[in-house]
């Protein structure tokens, strides 16, 4: 995993605050990386992305809320995305087996699940509740 950065570069007064990913630390460069909006060389390392993207307890998620790696369960990214991402990544399979809102009833139909469909709350789905227990997120 890369090292979040942000630009230090003055243009008339102001600051540029571009964020990029780098490989490495910016000290660790001899010629630092060019800021692809200023055009600058000065980076400085965003300590408390570091921290937040390493130790919140529900991880960091690539659903497809935003384009970017982030947070689980905050902004736009919430437990429905999170059911919906599960059920189309095992379509029924895995935790969706024994659930009360996977609705396979009926013969000849193609299953679905109540949550993606708007007709259950995310609360209810038990690949959520199974990661809510493994990661001690009650509440969050």
């Amino acid at each position: 995993m890369g090292i979040p950065c942000r630009c230090l570069t003055r243009t008339d007064g102001v600051k540029c605050t571009q964020r990029k990913t780098l490989p490495k630390r910016p000290e660790a460069y001899k010629k630092q990386p060019e800021c692809p909006r200023c055009g600058g060389r000065r980076w400085y390392v965003e300590t408390y992305r570091v921290k937040t993207e390493h130790t919140h307890p529900a991880g960091v998620c690539d659903c497809g809320a935003y384009k970017f790696p982030h947070r689980k369960f905050v902004g736009r990214c919430s437990k429905y995305r999170f059911a919906e991402d599960y059920w189309h990544r095992y379509f029924g399979g895995g935790s969706c087996e024994g659930c009360n809102s996977l609705n396979a009833d009926t013969p000849g139909e193609t299953p679905y699940c109540e949550v993606v469909q708007g007709q259950e709350n995310a609360k209810y789905c038990a690949a959520v509740q199974e990661f809510e227990v493994e990661n001690n997120l009650k509440g969050v």
